[in-house]
Parts: C-alpha cells; sequence; structure tokens
C-alpha cells in the first residue's frame, strides 16, 4: 500500500515514470501473493498504470490498452459486478478505453467500450449525469463519422 500512496505522490507532482515504476512494484508484489490478493487494488492499478502509460511522457497507448483490458476481465472475474463501486470501476475503465480506441482511430472499438461505459455510468449516476452526456456526446460523434446519422442524433 505504501507504494501505492508514493506512486499516487509522483503522479500529484507530474512524475509519470516514478509513478508508474512504484504502481508496478505494487502490482507485482499484488500477484506474488495470491494466497491474500485484494483483486480490487489490483484492478486500480491497473487501471492507475494504464492512465500511465497514456501519458505524453511515457506514451505507450497499446500497454495502456492491455492494462485496462486486464482491468475489465479481472473485474468481470474477481469481483462482484452487481456492487455499485464495481459498476463504477467498469465505467470508468471502458470509459478510458472508448476514448484512448477513438485516440488511435479505432472508432468500432471505441464504440464498443463506450457504449459500456454509457450503460454502467447510468447505472452508477442517472440518466441526468454530466459523465452520461459526455459519453453520449463522444458516441454521437463516432456514430457520425461512420455516417450513421439517425444513430448519432439518439
Amino acid at each position: 500500500r505504501s507504494l501505492c500512496w508514493i506512486g499516487k505522490q509522483h503522479e500529484k507532482l507530474n512524475e509519470p515514470e516514478k509513478a508508474l515504476e512504484r504502481y508496478l512494484s505494487a502490482l507485482r508484489i499484488c500477484k506474488k501473493e495470491k494466497s491474500s490478493i485484494d483483486y480490487r487494488v489490483v484492478a486500480m492499478l491497473l487501471h492507475a498504470i494504464g492512465k500511465l502509460y497514456e501519458d505524453d511522457k511515457v506514451n505507450l497507448q497499446e500497454m495502456s490498452l492491455k492494462c485496462y483490458n486486464e482491468e475489465i476481465s479481472l473485474i468481470h472475474s474477481k469481483l462482484d459486478v452487481e456492487a455499485m463501486q464495481t459498476i463504477s470501476m467498469l465505467a470508468d475503465a471502458h470509459f478510458k478505453s472508448g476514448m484512448l480506441n477513438k485516440r488511435r482511430g479505432d472508432v468500432d472499438k471505441s464504440i464498443e467500450h463506450l457504449e459500456k461505459a454509457l450503460e454502467f455510468t447510468k447505472q452508477c449516476n442517472g440518466e441526468k449525469h454530466i459523465k452520461v452526456a459526455s459519453i453520449t456526446d463522444n458516441l454521437g460523434m463516432l456514430y457520425a463519422s461512420r455516417k450513421e446519422f439517425d444513430v448519432a442524433k439518439q
């Protein structure tokens, strides 16, 4: 846990490479201790690592996507997907993956993840939340880019 805290401090200091080192060390330790592994912590570490791989100073988008996909798989296989906190984690992971795929030009993958993010975000926050509006806006732009204007208007 102290490695996580140190990693967070490096993030706050805008030192993504150092933060990444700490988070990766924490993840290795978590994975070694299989008998007492806290899968929620592992999922949070994967998310933090994925975000850092996206940082301009690091810029490893493929690794970032790998982290988000592993996080999503881990959540579905090891955590209670009915719990609100877990649904929120899924919403965030799908949103990050969807937006990264959008930046990479993979419209289909982006739509796939943002649709799931929208579903989970609505479950957590309701229909009128700002996150719902943001995801819906991004989906509209993606559908419009595919010339699916009827879907984009929704």
